[in-house]
């Protein structure tokens, strides 16, 4: 098990994770821990401009919505339209 951190571009989340997610299939190919493991994630609200130390401090604390591999991928927006996908896989 391990975390993971990907930023990628989307009109929206689901458009971002979508992208990134394909991405990751094709880089690292599906069952490696990555984010290409991953079919879901769940927004989490950030402090404007500590996005990333907020995404950052939920996988140091092991944050139980995305603890584990078969949990969904957590999401912060960044600046638009740029988004940060988190977790273990």
């Amino acid at each position: 098990m391990k975390p993971f951190f990907v930023r990628n571009m989307g009109t929206d989340a689901d458009d971002a994770f979508r992208g990134a997610v394909k991405m990751a299939k094709l880089i690292y190919g599906e069952g490696n821990g990555s984010l290409a493991d991953k079919e879901s994630f769940i927004l989490v609200e950030a402090p404007d401009r500590m996005e990333a130390a907020f995404a950052s401090t939920l996988v140091e604390m092991r944050d139980a919505r995305f603890d584990h591999p078969s949990k969904p991928a957590g999401a912060v927006k960044l600046a638009y339209p740029e988004w940060l996908f988190f977790g273990w896989a």
